[in-house]
């Protein structure tokens, strides 16, 4: 199993092929679990080593130390509909896929099942169309939001056990949605062979995640972190995927997260035909060359450039006289703040607008999180987007309502600072 720490072992076997040649490719120090915010002072909450190993079998890059899921996600503050982008989004997809997969012929509703399904935001948009709808999420409290919306939720984790717990998971599917979730688990092989399990031959398999070649060519460093296990590749996931009878037939890039993969599959006696754009991404892999750990040199050169700049323009925007606030404590502060090595006391205070995040602390910072309304209270303020996939939200809502706020840095995709245009 390799070495205990805490709730983490280090990873001895790829997560996909169980492979033994793992090597070492990014290495972010240590830092404390993203999104693991706490109600008491969290100073001396243990930081974790934070770094992504290849598989040199198959070429999947995934993180170099195991964590306990349970201990991740059981308290889960991240909701589906915690954005206005990331709402809009949902509604478009759920309608998109609607119009792709509903056939004009068929007089019976499409059925829905999401694993890992949260808040049952895109399960509800899905409702709204007349489809019927399952979700299973561990997240005790994100459950009890959606079963108290109407959206029929299980609370646990899905596996290959599931059909055999839950019999109403078994059920002839036309969609099964698996969305961001995929990358966020030990037990790939278990889960891929449940859900084959409780697919047709007809059902569509639709899954999202983070995609690596997006990571890699953005210096997206702040996507790695301990609740993200893999970092996906189309090659070696359609690899795994055939190993469960599964094929790819389609793809879409999109923009959430930075960047993101939707991919489509079937059973692999299913007579679809596939799209070119899943040829000619693969080619677009094997000449990247990702499997090749040489060429991940340029990231932490990428990284250290960075982190230059940031602190530069915290050091100047506090030297100025303006407070400095951080904004949003995602899943992403924790390997943005710890990974460019920032200070507590380059921040006046740290600002979310998720209800359940205000009042709770800071990862690893003597410091309780505030609401956005105070970014309206004492002098006037420079504000650091942590959660800068969001950043055209923030920077609306500021706009609007926060006249004290001068400057905006945004650090990613590529770093720059907006000035909001009021006069100081």
């Amino acid at each position: 199993m390799g070495l205990k720490i805490s709730n983490f072992t280090n990873r001895i076997n790829c997560v996909l092929c169980r492979s033994a040649l793992l090597e070492e490719i990014i290495n972010l120090g240590q830092t404390p679990l993203a999104n693991k915010l706490t109600e008491y002072s969290n100073l001396n909450s243990l930081k974790y080593p934070l770094n992504l190993v290849l598989c040199k079998n198959c070429g999947h890059v995934q993180l170099g130390v195991i964590l306990d899921t349970n201990f991740v996600f059981s308290d889960y503050p991240y909701r589906s509909n915690s954005g206005k982008t990331s709402v809009e989004r949902l509604e478009i997809l759920a309608l998109n896929l609607y119009r792709k997969f509903k056939s004009n012929n068929d007089s019976l509703p499409l059925k829905v099942f999401e694993i890992g399904s949260n808040d049952g935001s895109l399960l509800n948009f899905f409702k709204r169309l007349g489809c019927e709808v399952l979700g299973i999420d561990p997240a005790k409290e994100a459950v009890m939001e959606a079963q108290s919306s109407g959206i029929d939720t299980i609370h646990g984790f899905f596996s290959d056990q599931s059909p055999n717990l839950y019999s109403k998971i078994v059920d002839k599917w036309d969609l099964i949605m698996i969305n961001n979730v995929l990358a966020h688990t030990n037990n790939v092989n278990e889960v891929l062979k449940g859900i084959s399990e409780i697919m047709s031959s007809e059902t569509k398999l639709i899954i999202e995640f983070s995609y690596l070649v997006d990571v890699y060519e953005k210096n997206l460093f702040d996507t790695i972190y301990h609740e993200h296990v893999s970092y996906f590749l189309l090659t070696p996931l359609a690899e795994i995927l055939n190993r469960y009878n599964l094929k790819i037939f389609d793809v879409e890039r999109f923009d959430a997260h930075g960047g993101s993969l939707r991919v489509f599959a079937v059973k692999n006696e299913n007579e679809v035909e596939i799209n070119v754009a899943v040829a000619e991404l693969l080619t677009y892999e094997t000449n990247l060359k990702l499997d090749v750990s040489e060429n991940w040199l340029t990231f932490s050169d990428t990284l250290k450039a960075l982190e230059s700049k940031v602190k530069a323009s915290l050091e100047s925007f506090n030297l100025s006289g303006l407070d400095v606030v951080g904004y949003g404590i995602s899943a992403k502060f924790s390997t943005m703040f710890y990974g460019l090595n920032l200070l507590s006391d380059s921040f006046r205070y740290f600002v979310d607008d998720n209800r359940n995040k205000v009042g709770k602390y800071v990862p690893g910072i003597d410091v309780r999180i505030k609401s956005v309304e105070t970014l309206n209270e004492g002098i006037a303020k420079a504000v650091f987007v942590f959660c800068w996939n969001y950043s055209s939200d923030v920077e609306s809502f500021i706009r609007k309502n926060c006249p004290l706020v001068k400057f905006i840095i945004v650090p990613l995709p590529s770093f720059k600072i907006i000035d909001v245009g009021r006069s100081q």
